[in-house]
C-alpha cells in the first residue's frame, strides 16, 4: 500500500472502512517507552565517552612522563587523531632505555611540513657518539620495533638526536 489511503483503491476487493491513516502511523502512538530507552542508550554512550576520555588523558599523561613533548600542542593533537600509538610508544619506552641506557631522555617531536602530519618521530636524545646511537638503535630495531612496527601502521618513527 506504501502510504496510499485505503479508500482510493480501485479493485473490487471489500478493504473494510477507512482509516483515514497512514500504515506507520499506527506503531509510532506507543513509542515513549523506546524513546525513554534510545534516551537511556544515549546517556550511557555519552557517560563511556566520557570515561574513555579520561582514561585516554591518564594514558596521554604517562607518556608526557617518558617523553619530552617538544611541542605539546601539534603533538597532543596527532596523538588524539590516532589514540591507538600512545600504546605504542609507552610499550617501547623499557626496550628504548634498555638500548640506549636509562638516563638517555626521550623526546616526541612532529615534523611540520606542508599539510597535516603523518607521524611522529620519537628520539632518544644521545650524548654519546655516532657509531653507538646507531648501534642502540639497530639493537632496538632487532629486540622489538621489527615485532611491533604493524602496529603504529607506519606513523611512528624511532630514532636518535645527537647533542
Amino acid at each position: 500500500m506504501n502510504g496510499q489511503l485505503v479508500e482510493t483503491q480501485m479493485s473490487e476487493n471489500d478493504w473494510g472502512p477507512s482509516s483515514q491513516r497512514m500504515l506507520h502511523e499506527g506503531t509510532q502512538e506507543h513509542s515513549s517507552p523506546e524513546l525513554r530507552y534510545e534516551s537511556s542508550v544515549f546517556e550511557d554512550l555519552e557517560k563511556q565517552m566520557a570515561e574513555q576520555e579520561a582514561e585516554f588523558s591518564a594514558t596521554l599523561e604517562n607518556l608526557k612522563r617518558q617523553f619530552i613533548f617538544t611541542n605539546i600542542a601539534p603533538i597532543e593533537a596527532f596523538l588524539r587523531t590516532h589514540r591507538a600509538l600512545v600504546y605504542v610508544l609507552l610499550e617501547g619506552v623499557p626496550y628504548l632505555k634498555d638500548c640506549f641506557g636509562t638516563e638517555t631522555p626521550l623526546a616526541l617531536e612532529i615534523m611540520s611540513d606542508e599539510g597535516p602530519s603523518r607521524s611522529i618521530y620519537a628520539l632518544a636524545l644521545w650524548r654519546g657518539e655516532r657509531k653507538e646511537s646507531r648501534a642502540a638503535l639497530h639493537r632496538f630495531d632487532e629486540i622489538w620495533w621489527m615485532n611491533n612496527l604493524k602496529k603504529a601502521g607506519g606513523r611512528i618513527v624511532f630514532d636518535y638526536e645527537l647533542l
